[in-house]
């Protein structure tokens, strides 16, 4: 009974799908939807044959399937489908990686998923597709959430949004030694962001040797703020490594830092063959002439670099000196600053004799260095000769206001000296004027005074020939008696 009934059931489920038939094969393989069922022999009996000889035109009879093996079917489905999703929850640290290594070794095809990236969403809520994923993996953000993983931090939304962009712009963020380590590891392999601005946010010598590594594989960055980060000397030594192999940087910002002489000199050393750095800024570290000279020596190498800043340093006379004459070779600089220095009279001597025949720099600042006296004379004799200087910066130095008088002359005479800036000059060539004026007003009363005692002799003189005359008319008058 049991097989009549199993046999009539086949037959009724037969009826209500269809028979199907198999394409010609040897081994009685049948294909439905892309499966593949191997039922040679129950077909054979199904059929009350043996199954030989009929092999090229086999009917079969599919066996029905109940209501719970369909469902258990869709929930497999489902379960394959989500597999093919990757999830990015950081509480777990290892899923993350894990999921990282199923994309990888994996070669299924990109599932189509109406849900869009919600940074709003919890990360244990956000799926993704394999193509996602993919996006994600090559602007460096899957390298973000690792490394924030690895870091125990919480990934920083405006960095995730910037990922995305041309450029990184987190100054006075504060994101810290580890958030620029995190960092750090998506930039490795971004290749959107041209411009990194990270000034202000300590991230110390973690984060500035971190940032070295990135540069070394980093073939995108043009532009670099690592300003006011206290990266100190072991920070600055990496840093300065990177100058010398990277293919993109052209302005490099590293001030006040705690750099140091030592680096000074690698980072002159690094540049003197380098030929994409167009800016450096080093001001306000702790640089002497020792680095000043190092510098300098990389002046009369280096051809790329235009404008240069070590304001608020030490140079003093020997480094300002040491710069001056290698600013005689140089035909690439046109923007220098050496302000707050303290290069002294010797220094801003040196800097007005090679000013007179430099015919490269076109700004030039030499503000508050105690400049006074003889140096004033060179600098005067440049400003009056030099015809390619645009802008000069001389505020803060010791002029009185004769020398203020000659520095408007020589102002003047120079037609292409679009700029002098000296703060104070109108006050000084005010006091120059009130001087000159009071000084007029002293000779010309000298003079009236002068004219007055004249008049008086001359009256005096007058008055005492009329007395002697009738002296002698009285005398005349009694020899005659």
């Amino acid at each position: 009974m049991s097989e009549e009934s199993e046999v009539v059931t086949t037959e009724a489920s037969a009826e209500e799908q269809g028979a199907m038939t198999t394409d010609e094969t040897t081994n009685g393989t049948v294909t439905e939807g892309g499966t593949t069922e191997e039922g040679g022999e129950e077909s054979a009996e199904a059929d009350g044959g043996d199954g030989e000889g009929d092999e090229a035109n086999t009917t079969v009879v599919p066996r029905q399937v109940s209501d719970s093996e369909e469902e258990d079917e869709v929930d497999s489905e489902e379960e394959i489908d989500t597999e093919k999703k990757y999830t990015l929850e950081m509480h777990d640290r290892s899923q993350v990686s894990e999921a990282f290594e199923k994309l990888m070794m994996k070669d299924d095809l990109p599932v189509d998923s109406d849900e869009k990236r919600n940074f709003c969403k919890p990360l244990s809520e956000r799926l993704y597709s394999k193509e996602e994923f993919h996006n994600m993996n090559s602007n460096g953000l899957i390298q973000y959430y690792r490394a924030c993983a690895a870091l125990n931090i919480i990934p920083s939304s405006k960095i995730i949004r910037q990922l995305e962009t041309n450029g990184m712009h987190l100054a006075h963020y504060g994101i810290g030694q580890d958030g620029c380590v995190a960092l750090a590891e998506s930039l490795q392999v971004n290749k959107s962001i041209t411009e990194l601005d990270l000034e202000d946010n300590w991230i110390g010598v973690k984060g500035s040797s971190a940032v070295a590594e990135a540069l070394a594989h980093n073939h995108t960055i043009t532009v670099m703020d690592l300003s006011r980060n206290q990266i100190g000397i072991q920070g600055g030594l990496s840093l300065s490594k990177s100058l010398s192999v990277t293919d993109a940087l052209v302005d490099v910002r590293l001030c006040e830092n705690e750099i140091n002489d030592k680096v000074a000199e690698a980072i002159g050393l690094n540049l003197s063959n380098n030929k994409t750095i167009t800016r450096l800024d080093l001001s306000a570290n702790n640089i002497s002439h020792k680095g000043g000279i190092a510098l300098a020596n990389m002046l009369k190498e280096n051809t790329t670099v235009t404008e240069l800043n070590l304001s608020w340093n030490s140079l003093r006379e020997k480094g300002s000196e040491a710069l001056a004459t290698a600013i005689v070779d140089n035909i690439s600089l046109r923007l220098l600053n050496i302000s707050w220095n303290g290069i002294g009279t010797k220094g801003g001597t040196a800097w007005g004799n090679t000013m007179k025949d430099n015919s490269s720099i076109k700004v030039l600042d030499l503000s508050n260095n105690r400049i006074e006296g003889v140096a004033w004379d060179a600098i005067m004799e440049a400003i009056k000769s030099n015809d390619v200087l645009d802008s000069v910066v001389l505020s803060g130095n010791y002029l009185n206001p004769e020398e203020a008088v000659n520095l408007a002359a020589a102002r003047e005479q120079n037609s292409t000296l679009k700029n002098l800036v000296f703060d104070g000059l109108d006050h000084l060539l005010r006091l120059a004027a009130t001087k000159q004026h009071e000084i007029q007003e002293e000779e010309a009363r000298r003079l009236e005074l002068e004219a007055i005692q004249k008049e008086k002799e001359k009256a005096a003189a007058a008055a005492g020939g009329g007395g002697k005359e009738e002296k002698k008319d009285a005398k005349g008058k009694g020899k005659k008696k």
